[in-house]
């Protein structure tokens, strides 16, 4: 196994870090907190990038991408206005220490996409390898932190800390889980070994531990639109296992956790809201939302500068589409939906889709819708492991374009 290689499957063995709070560089004078996986994917993109300098000053072809297709100069151009709107946000910017912080993850982030999406090995049995790597690591991590919240700590909910107990942050654990859950459930689909059972049944009854009732609808966002990618009749199978493995996961959450489980109370606020007063956190969400959009009406064209919204209303709006909105206005906004959109389109062109769609198609599809319904109740866009995820997202949808393409007639 060459060194680039090795270091994907390092990045994809930590990946799973991002949710957590422990085994990170944390510098409180500059405020920075920087997860394992973070320097990992930094150190491999910059091998890449310098490789690929080396080969052009030698007179070679710039570092092959993912696929032999071309470079999306679409999404290029729509990251790079992206950046450079965050920038003049920053000129903008009341506070220009906070709001500098938020330009270079954004930076950083599209780099790390880019990077992402140009030096991933070109090897879809690799990528299988790789994201098989990150659900195994995914689903220990979730193993460990319930014996410890459940049997140590007798927690309500499941925490990110495994030296104490913490009441706060779950919302990160549940955003890294949502794609691992839909990796797994498609794998199992796809291959229907006992062995795939474990990480399934654990990942799920950590959603449910968690208590995210945002996670859980989001989820289930990504399992309609990954019925559509797959077709309703594939899907039905994988319907059924999602549902006894639910079942399996909630009646293990039964027998292990305390009685002030709160998953119950939470799911039943889905239904019935009023039955749970206590749980109305939407209430002061909307309320965030509607303060926001008053702010942005004070400069609904560019904005009212990086972290505007948050000064404006004293708190995170905990939502992304309404921070880009407020801090960037309608521009920003709409180089935001942009970039997402390019993506969507990106995944969907990949044929095949229906029946002969692959399971990490299925996931891929899935997370992605999951993750763009999810960031409308969290704030999550300026993290670079939301741009990582896209870009492995389009490294998926590129090379099965690309094997698609060598399985073609030539000629037609």
């Amino acid at each position: 196994m060459d060194m680039d290689r090795g270091l994907w499957l390092a990045l994809a063995a930590t990946l799973p870090l991002f949710g957590v709070e422990f085994w990170r560089y944390n510098d409180p004078a500059l405020k920075l907190d920087i997860a394992a996986p973070l320097l990992i994917v930094c150190v491999v993109v910059g091998i890449g990038w310098m490789s690929g300098l080396r080969r052009r000053l030698a007179g070679r072809e710039f570092a092959p991408a993912v696929s032999e297709t071309p470079p999306d100069w679409w999404l290029a151009a729509a990251l790079f206005a992206f950046v450079g709107w965050h920038l003049f946000g920053w000129i903008r910017a009341s506070d220009p220490v906070p709001a500098m912080r938020e330009l270079l993850k954004i930076g950083l982030g599209a780099l790390v996409l880019w990077g992402t999406l140009t030096f991933f090995p070109r090897d879809r049995r690799f990528l299988e390898v790789f994201w098989t790597t990150s659900l195994w690591a995914c689903w220990l991590l979730v193993a460990a932190l319930f014996l410890r919240y459940a049997f140590v700590f007798r927690a309500t909910f499941l925490g990110i800390q495994l030296e104490a107990e913490s009441a706060t942050g779950r919302n990160l654990l549940a955003w890294v889980l949502m794609p691992m859950f839909l990796c797994a459930l498609f794998r199992a689909c796809a291959f229907r070994r006992s062995v795939d059972v474990p990480p399934l049944v654990f990942l799920a009854a950590g959603l449910l531990y968690i208590g995210s009732r945002g996670a859980w609808i989001s989820v289930l966002v990504g399992l309609a639109v990954s019925a559509v990618v797959s077709g309703l009749r594939r899907f039905r199978a994988c319907l059924l296992v999602a549902a006894a493995t639910l079942v399996v996961a909630w009646l293990f959450l039964v027998l292990a956790v305390p009685a002030a489980l709160q998953f119950p109370r939470r799911a039943l606020f889905l239904l019935s809201p009023g039955s749970v007063p206590e749980l109305h956190t939407y209430e002061i969400r909307l309320k965030l939302i509607r303060d926001a959009l008053a702010c942005f009406r004070e400069s609904p064209v560019i904005g009212l500068g990086l972290v505007g919204t948050e000064r404006c209303i004293n708190f995170a709006p905990h939502n992304d589409y309404v921070a880009v909105l407020g801090d960037l206005g309608v521009v920003g906004l709409l180089l935001f939906v942009g970039i997402l959109g390019i993506i969507t389109l990106r995944l969907i062109g990949g044929q095949p889709v229906g029946d002969g769609a692959p399971w990490l198609a299925q996931m891929s599809c899935g997370a992605l819708a999951a993750m763009l319904v999810s960031i409308s109740a969290l704030g999550m866009y300026s993290t670079p492991v939301f741009w990582l995820l896209l870009g492995l997202f389009l490294v998926e949808a590129r090379s099965r374009m690309a094997e698609t393409a060598l399985r073609s007639p030539v000629g037609g």
